[in-house]
């Protein structure tokens, strides 16, 4: 397959990953797993990310429905009940602000403000619930994983040793519960393991987390399509506090300068790689294949849009000379609650593909 490096990098590629790649030539062959790509695999099949950011997951979903018509506005019932959780979800938590208000991480003292606050919202939250059924305290659920992360990712600033970073699994842990929360099903990635002859090379690809449509396990019969994901989820340890100014974070717009090269090289793989997997209105025609990139409490909206003469120059040994892009969302943070309400209104219409 010939490759596509022979044109410049662009330079929203950091200069350290230029560095780490710098011979080309012995990376022609690509790994077979998509875990072990990073973006110039990516780029070898003619796939990179958009220069710069939507906005909101909201514009990410409509610009899919107005091309399929998935993922369309909330229905009543749909209304009624993520106004619920809007209304009852109340704390309002930033990690990276928080620590870069503090001088020393001596001084960093956030658990003792908001622990107790959020002690609270968990009472409010089963007196709320207390009348209805056992599943409808999937948010009291969020709430305890939530306070479980603040005492792991605050507890090394205040000399507890035995305390370190919040892990992938613990960030896994909760996006799944966030996202039930809001709606959908959440399925384990690797009961979805695939494998696509990409080139002369058979890659394959295990997801983090797959979403489903609600209605997509409410059936049990035999002819029900397994194979009917409406997003790839990846997740990743989130950032450790960011040196840089706020000023600065608020100002970027584009993924390459907030995102890591192999992490957005793996999860476009994982969207080329699952296409198998995706509800069928979504690979009609153009394919437009839904993501979502989880880095620690960050949510980020993503959809591959490929052409089939695309796809099928990646599945040959012909070199590719047609190009897709990756479009994604700004990061929005379910700790904060105006990130949160958008990123739950999101999720749930990943349910809306009728």
């Amino acid at each position: 397959m010939a490759s596509s490096y022979s044109r410049s990098r662009s330079n929203s590629v950091s200069s350290n990953s230029s560095n780490d790649h710098s011979n080309i030539g012995d990376r022609d062959s690509l790994p077979k797993s998509t875990s072990q790509w990073d973006m110039l695999f990516l780029e070898k099949l003619g796939i990179s990310y958009n220069n710069e950011y939507h906005a909101s997951p909201l514009d990410i979903l409509d610009m899919i429905n107005s091309k399929t018509g998935c993922f369309g506005s909330l229905r009543d019932e749909q209304t009624e009940y993520i106004g619920d959780l809007k209304e009852t979800l109340g704390f309002d938590i930033s990690l990276k602000e928080s620590s870069e208000n503090e001088q020393t991480p001596e001084q960093f003292a956030l658990t003792d403000v908001v622990l107790p606050k959020l002690e609270e919202e968990l009472l409010k939250i089963r007196q709320h619930y207390s009348s209805r059924k056992r599943v409808m305290s999937i948010p009291e659920e969020f709430v305890k994983v939530v306070a479980l992360i603040l005492r792991y990712e605050l507890g090394r600033y205040k000399s507890v040793k035995r305390m370190g970073p919040a892990t992938e699994d613990l960030y896994v842990t909760v996006f799944n519960i966030f996202a039930r929360m809001c709606g959908v099903e959440t399925i384990p990635g690797s009961l979805w393991r695939t494998k696509m002859e990409v080139g002369n090379t058979d890659v394959t690809s295990t997801a983090d987390i797959l979403i489903v449509p609600v209605e997509c396990l409410d059936s049990f019969r035999k002819d029900y399509p397994v194979a009917d994901s409406v997003a790839v989820v990846s997740v990743v340890e989130g950032k450790r506090f960011s040196s840089r100014p706020e000023e600065q974070l608020v100002t970027q717009n584009s993924i390459y300068d907030y995102v890591d090269h192999k992490t957005l090289g793996q999860h476009g793989g994982k969207l080329l790689l699952h296409l198998q997997n995706y509800n069928n209105k979504l690979t009609r025609g153009r394919r437009l294949l839904p993501g979502i990139i989880v880095m620690g409490t960050e949510v980020i909206f993503t959809v591959l849009e490929i052409e089939p003469k695309h796809l099928s120059q990646v599945y040959s040994e012909d070199s590719v000379d047609s190009r897709a892009k990756i479009y994604y969302s700004k990061p929005k943070d379910f700790l904060k609650k105006a990130d949160r309400d958008v990123l739950m209104e999101a999720i749930m219409r990943l349910n809306n593909i009728k």
